[in-house]
């Protein structure tokens, strides 16, 4: 009796940076993530499945990335092996392509997006976006920061500071704070965050102007000094985390190592299917080496077709004729109505005809064949697949594992910058 495992398990991590992410609970079965039941905001993750952080509304792109990481590739194999039709193998590509891009979801990118996130993590506590936040929390914040402000001698409007710019730290963290949570209703205060952002990393000019009179040379650059602190504070959270064995770099380079053979041998079956059809006659047919399980090009005096079919239930699943070279019979299968009628060149994989006693239900043709002795004596002991599912699986699956493997050092390399560009 099988074990079925199910509840609850996080899926579809996005917006990643210095420690902190997205990702939505799922109900799951053997770990097939079903259908959503809450997002969370991760602010540290301290290991072996602890974490903080805070629920946050239903993240739309995190579901969305859970279904086309976990369902999009195998729905995409589906198509691209099941269907004869260029609209199939399009539909399959476009989702492959699809999943695919769904995992460059999981880190943020962007000079602007990275600055917005250190100045969210200092005025806000966190970097999510006020906008994936619960009302109820998005409403403490601001009291927060309106406490701040309040408590200010020289305490200006947020959008003054904005439009003048800040004299210190702190006014720009509460103004920026303000600003960020008034822009989920009003659009005028996400410009004015954008622009004390964007002030925040230009060079003051040192002729002074507006609420600037006093400050001259003197004032900090804050936006360097911000993002220093948000660092800082991912920094801190990171040493507190404990690491599992498989992320240290040492465990992962081996790991990725011990894959790389198997990549290469994948991309070698990868070429081989998309390579061109070798063309072939008596000769190598006959030979004591053919060239099985690749693609050839036979040419036919005439074709035979006997009726034989192949049934699943009621349904033909494959149909068999023979392709006639001199005296010699060369058996080809295709699938229903996609046998050759005529004389011509032939396209398929070159396959042994199995023995008697390692016939399977695959092959029940070939106990026909053998009980025909005219048929039998004179076909070749190797027979031609014309049905492509075979092969297009090989090249779906052989290309998905190089690309997870070359991926996979792409991130190792990566990380490894990050964490010498940390300690340095």
């Amino acid at each position: 009796m099988g074990v079925v495992i199910y509840g609850r398990r996080a899926y579809g991590r996005v917006h990643s940076h210095e420690g902190e992410y997205a990702d939505t609970q799922f109900a799951h079965i053997d770990f097939i993530p079903l259908f959503p039941l809450s997002s969370f905001w991760v602010t540290q993750d301290l290991g072996n499945g602890q974490r903080m952080g805070f629920p946050i509304k239903m993240h739309g792109k995190s579901v969305l990335a859970t279904y086309l990481r976990i369902w999009g590739l195998p729905i995409a194999i589906g198509l691209l092996a099941a269907s004869s039709s260029m609209t199939g193998a399009i539909a399959g590509a476009v989702v492959a392509a699809l999943s695919i891009w769904s995992w460059t979801w999981r880190s943020r990118r962007g000079d602007l997006t990275l600055k917005r996130s250190d100045f969210d993590r200092v005025a806000l506590g966190s970097r999510c976006d006020p906008a994936w936040m619960t009302d109820d929390m998005r409403e403490r914040i601001a009291k927060s920061l309106e406490t701040s402000l309040a408590k200010r001698e020289d305490a200006r409007p947020p959008d003054d500071v904005a439009r003048f710019g800040a004299k210190d730290v702190q006014e720009a963290v509460i103004a920026y704070g303000l600003l960020r949570i008034s822009s989920i209703k009003h659009k005028a205060a996400a410009a004015s965050a954008d622009r004390l952002l964007a002030s925040a990393f230009e060079e003051l000019p040192s002729e002074g102007g507006p609420y600037r009179e006093s400050l001259g040379t003197a004032v900090p650059e804050l936006g360097a000094t911000i993002s220093a602190a948000a660092r800082a504070a991912a920094q801190a959270a990171r040493a507190q985390r404990k690491p599992r064995w498989f992320h240290k770099p040492w465990v992962q380079a081996i790991g990725l190592a011990l894959l790389t053979p198997a990549a290469i041998a994948g991309g070698a079956g990868v070429y081989k299917g998309l390579g061109p059809a070798r063309d072939i006659g008596h000769k190598e047919l006959s030979s004591f080496h053919p060239p099985i399980n690749h693609r050839v090009t036979v040419t036919c005096d005439a074709i035979q077709d006997l009726g034989w079919q192949v049934l699943e239930g009621d349904d033909v699943k494959e149909e068999i004729v023979f392709c006639q070279i001199g005296p010699h019979l060369l058996p080809v299968v295709s699938a229903k109505g996609e046998n050759p009628t005529a004389a011509g060149k032939v396209e398929g994989e070159l396959k042994f005809i199995p023995d008697n006693d390692v016939i399977s239900n695959n092959h029940p043709w070939v106990d026909a064949l053998h009980q025909d002795p005219d048929i039998d004596g004179r076909s070749y002991e190797v027979y031609l697949k014309r049905d492509s599912s075979d092969r297009r699986l090989d090249i779906v699956f052989g290309g998905a594992f190089i690309l997870a493997v070359l991926a996979g050092w792409i991130f190792w390399a990566r990380a490894l910058v990050r964490r010498r560009r940390r300690t340095a």
